[in-house]
């Protein structure tokens, strides 16, 4: 069994057949008439700190990712470096279930947002730059604060831009996506990781400016995502059988003025692409 986290060789990688119409449709199918299409519509949220961590079971635990030592060296990523990144493989498609998570879920959130860390670090150090740490961390009996606001466990968990925090709420991922499967889990973890990269980049500042929506920057992180989760593909850590809860996923992100076939949309330019420079909205786009 593969190791989360652990790079695959060139020889390994995976041969996909199945074509990025027959993943769009496939993707659909399976959402449509979902009964979770209200629980988890991605909505507009506060910004703010994450809690600090502490040892205690019930409490939160907090991890910085990428370590520091890992992204000192070079300038924070741009647009324009993005730009320049090779693609990471050619298009085709998946059935994909994630293997290979051990440990609590809290565990396999902090191994699934470190691996995402990784991705990204190593793909801004390919242009000389790197990925300043976030602090990712997990939501339990304590609280955590976003500026005035108080995220409990059972909160959507989200981004929190002011200070680089990811907050993965707990018991809102264990009710909401660990039902629809782990590779639902993953590809929340890794669209809120690619927030993160989306600010290293400067969106949220155009976002700030009112020249990108909320829903702009949400859809270019489920493309980041799907970047990152194609990697995870060429590592074999999916197996067959389970492409029905990706389109269960989408299709309880469909609201506010999205559609299921919006995010598959987003995420699979990123799966099928392997270029993140595309997930990036015309208006933030490098010229």
């Amino acid at each position: 069994m593969e190791i989360w986290g652990r790079k695959n060789s060139t020889a390994a990688r995976a041969q996909r057949t199945v074509g990025t119409f027959a993943l769009l449709v496939a993707l659909l199918a399976a959402g449509c008439g979902s009964s979770s299409s209200s629980s988890t519509t991605r909505t507009t949220q506060t910004q703010a700190s994450g809690a600090q961590s502490s040892s205690a079971a019930t409490q939160n635990t907090s991890k910085q990712i990428p370590p520091a030592a890992a992204s000192a060296a070079g300038k924070p990523l741009t647009v324009r470096l993005l730009a320049k990144l090779p693609p990471e493989h050619r298009p085709g498609g998946s059935q994909p279930h994630l293997v290979g998570l051990t440990g609590s879920l809290s565990d396999q959130l902090l191994t699934i947002a470190g691996d995402a860390g990784a991705f990204w670090q190593k793909q801004a150090s390919t242009v000389g730059a790197q990925i300043p740490p976030t602090t990712v961390t997990v939501v339990d009996q304590t609280p955590a604060t976003c500026g005035t606001q108080t995220i409990a466990t059972g909160d959507p968990d989200y981004y929190c831009f002011l200070n680089n925090t990811v907050l993965l709420t707990l018991a809102y991922i264990n009710k909401y996506y660990v039902p629809i499967g782990n590779v639902a889990v993953a590809e929340d973890v890794g669209e809120l990781y690619g927030l993160h990269v989306l600010e290293v980049l400067g969106l949220y500042k155009l976002l700030d400016a009112h020249k990108l929506t909320h829903v702009e920057i949400w859809r270019a992180g489920a493309c980041m995502s799907g970047a990152w989760m194609y990697t995870v593909y060429q590592r074999k850590l999916f197996s067959p059988g389970d492409l029905q809860a990706l389109g269960k996923l989408f299709a309880s992100y469909a609201g506010n003025g999205t559609t299921a076939q919006d995010w598959v949309t987003s995420f699979d330019t990123g799966f099928q692409t392997g270029d993140p420079s595309k997930c990036i909205p015309a208006a933030a786009a490098a010229p």
